[in-house]
């Protein structure tokens, strides 16, 4: 019989409110955002409904995910220096990551305005490609980056969680 095992809560922060838990619910956000992305490649959908999803998309992708890589690359990987080479390959990925959103930006943002031009082939080949590699970059955390995280000490992931919260609050 297997049991999942739960990181203790940091001192200070709420029971659920581990770097990991964030970090999850972060992941989650990310899975169900590139749902959309493809789902609005697809052209389906009615015009007030796809300029709804597209302003939601257009939202996430700029200002959400940056924050999240952002505090893995300035927040957390600082207090795991034995796993450098994870971080610096994570850290040129949010790069490529980003790389792709710089692409996909110009027509999520016309979408969110109510333009109602249709998504080209080129648009889908580009959320497929960012979707590949956002899986494949989360899957890689989740299996090595977030076993590390979960043995941070109570005042250092609580430190932490309390950086990420503090960022996203302003």
């Amino acid at each position: 019989m297997s049991v999942l095992l739960r990181p203790k809560p940091a001192p200070g922060a709420a029971p659920s409110e581990t770097v990991v838990s964030r970090l999850a619910d972060c992941h989650a956000r990310i899975r169900r955002f590139l749902a959309e992305a493809r789902a609005l490649a697809t052209g389906v959908g009615s015009q007030e409904a796809r300029r709804a999803s597209a302003v939601g998309v257009a939202r996430y992708f700029s200002e959400a995910l940056p924050l999240h890589a952002e505090d893995e690359d300035r927040r957390i990987a600082p207090h795991l220096p034995a796993l450098a080479a994870l971080h610096a390959r994570l850290a040129r990925e949010h790069e490529a990551i980003e790389a792709e959103l710089a692409l996909l930006a110009p027509t999520w943002a016309a979408w969110a305005r109510g333009e109602t031009a249709p998504p080209d082939a080129e648009h889908a080949a580009i959320v497929e490609r960012l979707a590949s590699g956002l899986e494949a970059h989360l899957t890689l955390e989740e299996r090595e980056l977030f076993p590390h995280l979960a043995a941070l000490a109570p005042d250092l992931d609580a430190e932490v969680v309390r950086a990420m919260i503090a960022r996203r609050t302003r």
